[in-house]
């Protein structure tokens, strides 16, 4: 059975097809772009981004326990809470 997204995100994967960033399971455009040398890597690092956020939040409960007592203290478990707060919403 599928997971449900519990997020307000399109999940993703999203890749690049030309100027766009696609979901193509979904043949869902997330962005048009315009390409420029600066653009293209940013398009690279947008298209990534659902994948960068997955393996975020597993660091963070695997590390962490994000959902449970354990918090690692260190600047950079913080600042990766912080934004997985936001992104979802919750600060």
């Amino acid at each position: 059975m599928p997971q449900e997204n519990k997020e307000r995100y399109t999940p993703g994967p999203w890749q690049v097809i030309e100027n766009y960033i696609v979901d193509s399971r979904e043949d869902l455009t997330i962005a048009e772009v315009y390409p420029s040398a600066q653009i293209d890597a940013n398009i690279r690092l947008i298209a990534e981004a659902p994948a960068m956020f997955a393996l975020l939040k597993e660091y963070l409960e695997q590390h962490t326990g994000l959902d449970g007592d354990f918090h690692c203290p260190c600047y950079q478990c913080k600042e990766a809470r912080a934004i997985v707060v936001r992104v979802l919403g919750e600060g």
